[in-house]
């Protein structure tokens, strides 16, 4: 059996860790740039507030109910992650953390050991909210994607305390007759209209039909996914998630920025960030690909936008020869006399790091670089994100997105731990 671990309304529950006045509030939190609403909490769900909705829509509702604003916290949602994921892993060795919040457990080997599973899912749930002060569901089922499912009707069924539990075909089946097709793990907006537009309606329905049918219009993976939601089990635990194919850095700045100087202190930072990530899944890249946009929304201003990608000589994870190719292609596509939304970098084209390309013509990749980019991860790691930073990220750093209504970074700043006076 399979369970998923899902974190309720994760951003605000863990801000509700460290400011338990919120509880029975409502609150949303804000995207990058307080620009729209990522997460509400069920107070906040309830007074119909949508996913995405722009903050300059709110004023009315903030002020009629009270809703608490937030800016979104990153660094606090990734360490209480990270603690919630530590203590999932102490109950079972084979996980697999899909999200931020939430995460599949494989109880194939201890079934034998653990026969009331719900109680053991009970044990987990009062552990991590002990442990952490977090309020989890947990859904069980033969597979990962009915777990999904059985999840689902966890946070929807209060009755259930936050566990539910598929296990034989008769729940199965009742389950997914009131499982609304759109809902189901993998199924997006187009496959929704297109079982809509036959009348497929539910789960259920989509388990009624024929095999080819599902695989000429949602390809074999549709088939899989089908296969799963019939009970039989289609796709494994991953414990160590592949690697990703491009990592992309561009958020939007705070205030709009034209001088060449700013643009180039903020790539080099996206720089810095991607390559962290290059390194910690152990690859090098061999494309590079520099962004340039202004606000789009602005439209009595100037539009301009622009991408330029470089082909790296040899593949490489090391800052210092990633900045020098990001700036240059930066200064090729800049242009003065526009006020820019965002610069951006993405890398692309990956291979192992110890990846070796013998080329005659090209030059030899300085290991040195490689090195001492690891060293600045290690001490960074130990003492604090940038204590070792490159002089061009500057310090002032005014583009930045806004975060008018940031809250503290509780557990990972000494000078701005909680206080016991």
């Amino acid at each position: 059996m399979i369970f998923l671990v899902d974190a309720n309304n994760f951003y605000v529950s863990a801000e509700r860790i460290f400011r338990p006045d919120l509880e029975g509030k409502p609150v949303v939190v804000l995207s990058s740039n307080d620009g729209n609403v990522i997460a509400r909490s069920n107070e906040a769900k309830n007074l119909k507030i949508p996913m995405g909705e722009p903050v300059f829509k709110l004023p009315e509702l903030v002020k009629k109910h009270n809703v608490q604003l937030l800016s979104a916290n990153f660094t606090l949602y990734g360490d209480i992650s990270a603690r919630l994921m530590r203590i999932l892993n102490q109950f079972v060795e084979e996980i697999e953390i899909y999200s931020i919040d939430e995460a599949f457990l494989d109880l194939t080997t201890y079934e034998q050991v653990y026969s009331d599973l719900p109680m053991f899912a009970h044990q987990i749930k009062s552990t991590v909210n002990q442990w952490l002060g977090l309020p989890v569901s947990v859904g069980i089922a033969p597979n990962k994607t009915l777990s999904k499912v059985a999840n689902w009707f966890a946070k929807r069924r209060p009755e259930h305390n936050g566990i539910f539990q598929l296990s034989n075909p008769d729940e199965i089946q009742n389950a997914l007759s009131d499982f609304p097709c759109g809902e189901v793990w993998g199924i997006g907006h187009q496959y929704n209209q297109l079982l809509k537009k036959n009348g497929i309606k539910t789960a259920y329905d989509l388990t009624q039909c024929h095999d080819v049918w599902i695989q000429k219009h949602m390809t074999i993976d549709g088939l899989r996914l089908v296969d799963e939601l019939r009970g039989n089990p289609r796709r494994s635990i991953q414990r160590y998630p592949p690697p990703k194919k491009s990592i992309l850095t561009s958020p939007t700045f705070g205030k709009p920025v034209d001088d060449l100087k700013t643009l180039q202190e903020a790539l080099t930072t996206h720089v810095v960030r991607c390559a962290e990530k290059l390194r910690r899944q152990q690859s090098a890249a061999r494309l590079l690909t520099v962004y340039l946009q202004t606000n789009p929304f602005r439209k009595q201003e100037p539009q301009y936008f622009n991408h330029q990608s470089v082909v790296l000589p040899h593949p490489s994870s090391a800052t210092p020869e990633l900045l020098q190719y990001a700036i240059g292609v930066l200064n090729t596509i800049y242009k003065p006399a526009y006020h820019y939304k965002r610069v951006g970098v993405m890398l692309s084209g990956f291979v192992p790091e110890d990846f070796k390309q013998s080329n005659l013509f090209t030059e030899v990749p300085d290991e040195r670089l490689r090195v001492v980019s690891k060293t600045i991860d290690s001490l960074n790691e130990k003492y604090g994100r940038d204590k070792i930073r490159f002089a061009a990220q500057g310090y002032s750093q005014h583009w930045k997105p806004r975060s008018k209504y940031l809250s503290r970074r509780y557990t990972t700043r000494w000078d701005e731990i909680i206080r016991a006076i």
